[in-house]
């Protein structure tokens, strides 16, 4: 009864992958009843399959659901920032953080707090006002070059990595974007 199960099992694994791989075509059959490699039994156990690292979507599939989509797993809405004097954000809230200024006074962007080193966080401010914006002040913690603003109607992003002490500039736009 036990064989029958496992034997049962491994159909239904071995059609899982000819479905997830874009059904059975020449060649395909063949990869898919390849043997996997076992992870190591524990003692009065049955070894069971390594994890799949390597599956591949089937051409046209949009990858939804899928952990081997990068394009749809790491998606997120842009973080608005609450504009004010000082603009501050956590950095477990996402990775791209958006600042609408309203007015032409000047404001302060406080660095991210609960940053992770390694992290990567884009910072995008947007000018929506009908001319110039107030200056930004950086927070000591943002090694960059010298930052502009932008005009009416632009806008201008900036990439930051943290190395654990400081959030270090990676890239930017380097002129004004339209909004």
């Amino acid at each position: 009864m036990k064989r029958i199960r496992i034997l049962v099992v491994a159909v239904v694994i071995v059609f899982a992958r000819l479905a997830f791989a874009g059904g059975i075509s020449e060649g395909r059959l063949e990869e898919a009843l390849k043997p996997r490699p076992q992870q190591p039994s524990r003692a009065g156990h049955e070894a069971a399959p390594a994890p799949e690292t390597t599956a591949r979507a089937a051409p046209g599939a949009t990858g939804k659901g899928t952990p081997t989509d990068a394009r749809t797993s790491a998606v997120a809405k842009p973080v608005t920032v609450t504009y004010g004097a000082s603009l501050a954000a956590t950095a477990l809230s996402g990775t791209d953080f958006l600042i609408e200024p309203k007015d032409a006074a000047g404001f302060q962007i406080a660095a991210p707090s609960n940053g992770i080193a390694g992290q990567h966080v884009t910072i995008r401010v947007k000018n929506t006002t009908a001319g110039a914006m107030g200056g930004a002040v950086w927070s000591p913690a943002y090694k960059l070059a010298p930052w502009k603003q932008p005009a009416a109607g632009m806008s201008r992003a900036i990439e930051f990595v943290y190395d654990g002490a400081s959030w270090l500039e990676v890239s930017r736009t380097p002129e004004d974007v339209p909004n």
